[in-house]
C-alpha cells in the first residue's frame, strides 16, 4: 500500500476519535511541565501491521541535500522556543544541510490540527504527543521506532530515563516516544493552617513513616474544624472532581488503595473491585462525613489560601510567587496498597508520514540527551536520573526548596507511572460519569454505583 493511500486510510478511520479526545477531556494546558498534565487516553483503530510500514526513506543525515524539519508543539513561550532554536543551531553546526522550525498549535486544537497535518500533503516530521494521545498514535502505526536511533547514538544512555516513565511509550524493544515532561502529581499543602489545626506537617509525617492518605483526611479534618469549616481541609484536583478532572483526583487514590478503573490490558473494568470502591469510599466520608473536602458546588481555593491541601503539579507554583501564607509540596501520600506516585507526560515523536523521518529521529536524539535536556529541565521536569538529582535541577524553582524538591518532584518521577490509559477514553469517560457522578450525595450506595458503572464502561473495553 502507498505512503499515501495508508495516510488517507488511517487519517479516516481516528480523525473522528481524536476530536473526541480534545472535545471530551482535556486537562492539560501548554506546557505539560507548567500546567495541569494529561489525563487518561482516546479512542484508537488499530490500524494491520501492513498498512502501517512507510515506504523506505534515503538516509541523508549525511548528505548535503536540503532538509527542512518541522516540528509541532504547544508552546507559544518565547524563552522555551528560544531554548529549542538554539539546540537547533547547535544541531546544525554538524549537519549544516538541516533547518529545523518549530510549529505551534494551542493544546485545544493541537491533536484535531496534527492529525489533519498528518493526513495532507505537507505533515510535521516531528513533535509533542501527550500521554493520553499515546495509545492512539502507536496502535495507529503511524509512529517510527526511535529505539535503533536511541540506541547507536553518541553517549545517549537510554538507561538513564527511569523505568516507569518510559514505560507508555515502549512496546518490547520498540520506543515510539521519548518523554520530555514528566511532571508528577504531588501535594500542595498550606503550612500556616497546618500549625493553626496543630497538626504535623506532610514533610514531617514523611520523615516519620506516616505521610499516609489517613494522615492527609485526619489533618484535613482538623483544619476544617480549627477554622470553623471557613476553610476546607483538601481541595480535589483542580476542585472539579465531580466533572472533567476526576480521574486526577480518583486515579491516584485508587491506585493507592490497590485499586484502577480498568486493568493493564484495557480488557476489564475494575472500578468497581473492592480495592476501588474502597477508594471512592474514602474520598466521599471526607466530603461528607467529615467535611474537610469540598463539596459539589462549592469552592476551595488552596492557591488563594482557601484550602489546607490540594493535588496539582509542579508548575502550580507559579500562582504562588506572592501567597500571603507558607506552604510547601510533597510527594503523594501512601496508602494501604504502599507508595504508588502518578506522573503526567509529554513525549517528542517522529511521524512516518513526515517527509524526512530519519533525520527527525536523529535530531530528537539530540534533542533530548542528558546535556540538551538539561538547558529546559527549569519548564519540563525531565525523566532522566541525572538530571532530576541534579544540584541544578533540585535547585531550579525558585519557590520550591532543594528538600521539597527532591521529596515530591525527582523521587516521584523515579518511582511514579503513568496513570493507566486506555484507546477507548472518550467513550468510557461518557459512560462512566452518567453514573459516578451519582456518588457525589450524602446516601449513595457507592458499590451499586460503580457496578453500574462498570456495566456502562465494559462494552468500551479491548477484546
Amino acid at each position: 500500500m502507498s505512503g499515501r493511500v495508508f495516510q488517507r486510510s488511517w487519517f479516516y478511520r481516528i480523525l473522528l476519535m481524536l476530536l473526541m479526545l480534545s472535545m471530551v477531556a482535556v486537562s492539560c494546558s501548554a506546557p505539560p511541565a507548567t500546567d495541569e498534565a494529561a489525563e487518561p487516553a482516546q479512542e484508537a483503530e488499530t490500524v494491520e501491521e501492513e498498512e502501517a510500514v512507510a515506504p523506505a526513506e534515503e538516509d541523508v543525515t549525511a548528505s548535503d541535500e536540503p532538509v527542512e524539519l518541522t516540528i509541532t508543539t504547544w508552546t507559544s513561550d518565547e524563552t522555551q522556543l528560544g531554548i529549542f532554536n538554539e539546540i537547533a543551531e547547535e544541531y546544525k553546526i554538524d549537519h549544516p544541510n538541516v533547518s529545523v522550525s518549530f510549529t505551534s498549535i494551542p493544546f485545544g486544537d493541537y491533536v484535531s490540527k496534527v492529525t489533519i497535518q498528518l493526513a495532507g500533503s505537507d505533515p510535521p516530521d516531528a513533535g509533542w504527543i501527550v500521554d493520553s494521545t499515546a495509545p492512539t498514535f502507536i496502535n495507529a502505526g503511524v509512529l517510527v521506532d526511535l529505539g535503533p536511533t536511541l540506541e547507536s547514538f553518541p553517549g545517549y544512555d537510554l538507561t538513564d530515563f527511569a523505568d516507569g516513565p518510559m514505560k507508555l511509550w515502549t512496546r518490547d524493544d520498540a520506543v515510539y516516544g521519548v518523554p520530555f515532561s514528566t511532571s508528577p502529581y504531588i501535594i500542595y499543602y498550606n503550612r500556616d493552617l497546618f500549625a493553626e489545626a496543630g497538626m504535623d506537617t506532610p514533610d514531617v509525617l514523611l520523615a516519620n513513616g506516616e505521610w499516609t492518605w489517613d494522615a492527609l483526611r485526619e489533618a484535613s479534618k482538623a483544619i476544617s474544624d480549627a477554622t470553623a469549616s471557613t476553610v476546607y481541609g483538601f481541595q480535589s484536583f483542580g476542585g472539579d472532581i465531580f466533572g472533567s478532572r476526576l480521574w486526577q483526583t480518583m486515579g491516584p487514590l485508587m491506585k493507592a488503595f490497590g485499586g484502577q478503573a480498568w486493568n493493564d490490558e484495557g480488557t476489564q473494568c475494575t472500578i468497581n473491585s473492592p480495592e476501588a470502591v474502597a477508594a471512592f469510599e474514602f474520598m466521599h466520608a471526607m466530603t461528607f462525613e467529615d467535611g474537610s473536602a469540598v463539596p459539589p458546588g462549592e469552592i476551595g481555593d488552596f492557591f488563594a489560601g482557601n484550602a489546607g491541601m490540594t493535588i496539582a503539579m509542579i508548575g502550580r507554583t507559579s500562582l504562588l510567587a506572592d501567597a500571603a501564607f507558607e506552604w510547601d509540596v510533597i510527594s503523594l501520600p501512601s496508602g494501604p496498597a504502599g507508595y504508588n506516585p502518578i506522573v503526567g507526560q509529554a513525549a517528542f515523536v517522529v511521524f512516518k508520514t513526515g517527509q524526512h523521518s530519519d533525520v527527525a529521529a536523529d535530531f530528537i536524539a539530540f534533542m533530548t540527551t542528558s546535556e540538551n535536556v538539561e538547558k529546559y529541565s527549569l519548564y519540563f521536569p525531565p525523566a532522566r536520573r541525572s538530571i532530576i538529582y541534579s544540584e541544578d535541577f533540585l535547585h531550579s524553582n525558585s519557590l520550591v526548596t532543594p528538600e521539597s524538591m527532591e521529596l515530591a518532584i525527582a523521587n516521584s518521577i523515579e518511582s511514579g507511572t503513568v496513570e493507566v490509559v486506555h484507546p477507548e477514553y472518550p467513550k468510557i469517560d461518557l459512560a462512566a460519569h452518567g453514573e459516578i457522578d451519582k456518588i457525589w450525595q450524602p446516601d449513595a450506595d457507592i458499590q451499586v454505583i460503580l457496578d453500574a458503572a462498570c456495566d456502562a464502561i465494559q462494552p468500551f473495553m479491548l477484546p
